[in-house]
């Protein structure tokens, strides 16, 4: 279980982050395309936000599908063991996939406008 399932799921989570991270990158880098004149729609500005949040969705569905995968594979002796075990996978993963944007952009960046803009 720890040898598989916990390097998997860190994997997921490193790969949520990273996600995060390049869609912060793609629309600090529109936005820098527009401030030096470049004419840009604003819905160009902000079209790395909408497939980020498109892309959250697409990776929670999937996830889902990799927790009930893993759990099953680890074969537990109890129902209740199996989901205790799905559950702390879902939420670990969804967590960062969902939130991490948020502690990023308060703690990291700190730019509360910013996160005004987010939530």
């Amino acid at each position: 279980m720890y040898c598989i399932s916990f390097p998997i799921v860190f994997l997921c989570m490193l790969g949520a982050f990273y996600m995060m991270l390049l869609s912060f990158w793609a629309e600090e880098y529109m936005m820098a395309r527009k401030e030096r004149g470049v004419r840009m729609n604003n819905l160009l500005v902000t079209l790395p936000s909408v497939i980020y949040t498109a892309l959250v969705y697409i990776v929670n569905m999937y996830y889902r599908r990799l927790a009930t995968h893993l759990t099953e594979w680890e074969n537990h002796r109890t129902q209740s063991q199996f989901d205790r075990h799905r559950v702390t996978k879902l939420v670990l993963f969804e967590f960062v996939n969902n939130f991490m944007s948020l502690f990023y952009i308060a703690f990291y960046i700190r730019d509360m406008d910013m996160l005004r803009s987010v939530s």
